[in-house]
């Protein structure tokens, strides 16, 4: 120490406000589809998602300011195999987490952990695309099919 004669107040750690939710809880979560996807389907039971790219503002606005045109939508495109392709048919805005790793586990003889490790990592994918949002289990408006 520098100054020992300097001595800081101690303070109680602040309680985490945004704290992630435990695994049980975070299987609860609905996901809901981009009303602004374009899907194509395709043979064998893959599909295509049409998405526009989210690009950050300032970057748009630079670009405008130095072509001195607007920015044309940037397009990309995610193919889902057979197993993608189930997940993405799932997500219709009533299933839970849980309940999405549970099919794709029954359907493809998977272990519960490595259906609900290789779902939830999928879902996280696709939402850091910005193609799926996941709805807090709390909203009554959606309820988990029998």
């Amino acid at each position: 120490m520098l100054f020992p004669f300097v001595r800081r107040k101690k303070t109680a750690p602040a309680p985490a406000q945004n704290a992630a939710p435990s695994r049980a809880q975070a299987l609860e979560f609905i996901p809901v589809i981009n009303s602004s996807i374009d899907v194509e389907h395709r043979d064998k039971g893959s599909c295509r998602l049409h998405y526009e790219l989210a690009l950050k503002p300032w970057f748009v606005r630079a670009h405008e300011r130095l072509r001195k045109a607007p920015f044309p939508p940037q397009k990309k495109t995610l193919e889902l195999d057979e197993i993608g392709s189930l997940v993405w048919s799932l997500i219709d805005g009533r299933h839970s987490v849980g309940a999405i790793a549970k099919t794709l586990g029954e359907t493809y003889e998977l272990e519960a952990r490595e259906a609900e490790l290789s779902t939830s990592t999928f879902l996280r994918e696709l939402g850091r695309r910005g193609l799926i949002a996941l709805l807090p289990p709390q909203d009554p408006s959606h309820r988990e099919p029998k």
